[in-house]
């Protein structure tokens, strides 16, 4: 959290995040509120990503596992698309930790 977090600051993320959650749960795009709105009160770029993203990917994974019936997909191919995408996802982060190592040397 930032050192300047007022109270306004944190009724806005409260509410943006409840707005999100919901708009996350009917259509999704949730991320385009959410983040302008970290940025906004003052988290630095890449923990508001990270914070943003690790928000999303709860709610994610929980919408996938309601929805699996209505996506008439077999479960071997749901298991395969999720084990690409945690690859996928640990791929990325590794290589941003990497690169931000690189830069901090």
């Amino acid at each position: 959290m930032p050192p300047s977090l007022t109270l306004f600051h944190s009724l806005l993320l409260f509410s943006t995040a409840f707005i999100a959650g919901g708009l996350n749960a009917v259509a999704g795009g949730g991320s385009f509120i959410t983040f302008p709105t970290l940025i906004f009160t003052g988290v630095p770029p890449i923990a508001a990503n990270a914070t943003n993203n690790t928000a999303i990917w709860v709610a994610a994974l929980a919408s996938a596992g309601a929805y699996r019936q209505d996506l008439n997909i077999e479960r071997r191919d749901f298991l395969l698309l999720c084990g690409v995408s945690l690859v996928g996802g640990v791929i990325g982060s590794v290589a941003l930790l990497y690169q931000l190592s690189m830069k901090m040397h």
